[in-house]
């Protein structure tokens, strides 16, 4: 996996000098809805937690339904395998905006990882703007 934008390569920092535009979640993934869309259970500290459909912000992966479902299938397992398993997983919101279709817009870190950037360098998305 890539390591382009590391968690602990100062992406906290560089939230907290830009204003708190950026936002960081613990967060635990329940389900992955496509390639570039996973439910997560988002803790809000103070033993507040909220599960929201979120969508992975700067790649687009195959759909699931119609004439992509094959790479569609393939990307939603790669996604399955690279959630799996014992990660401390970390979201980070933008302005806490909801997307096209009322999902999050995140950035999504597994033990420091960046899965949007993986899933790009393994060829299961392609980088969007």
């Amino acid at each position: 996996m890539n390591n382009d934008r590391s968690f602990s390569e100062g992406v906290m920092d560089q939230a907290l000098s830009e204003d708190a535009l950026f936002y960081f979640y613990r967060c635990t993934p329940q389900r992955v809805i496509d390639g570039d869309t996973v439910v997560l259970e988002i803790d809000l500290g103070l033993n507040v937690s909220v599960t929201e459909p979120c969508r992975l912000k700067g790649i687009n992966a195959p759909e699931v339904r119609g004439l992509e479902r094959p790479e569609g299938l393939e990307s939603k397992t790669f996604l399955e395998w690279l959630l799996d398993g014992p990660h401390d997983f970390v979201c980070q919101t933008y302005k806490d905006r909801t997307g096209k279709y009322g999902r999050y817009i995140v950035d999504l870190y597994a033990d420091e990882v960046c899965v949007n950037d993986a899933m790009v360098t393994e060829g299961y998305a392609e980088e969007i703007e």
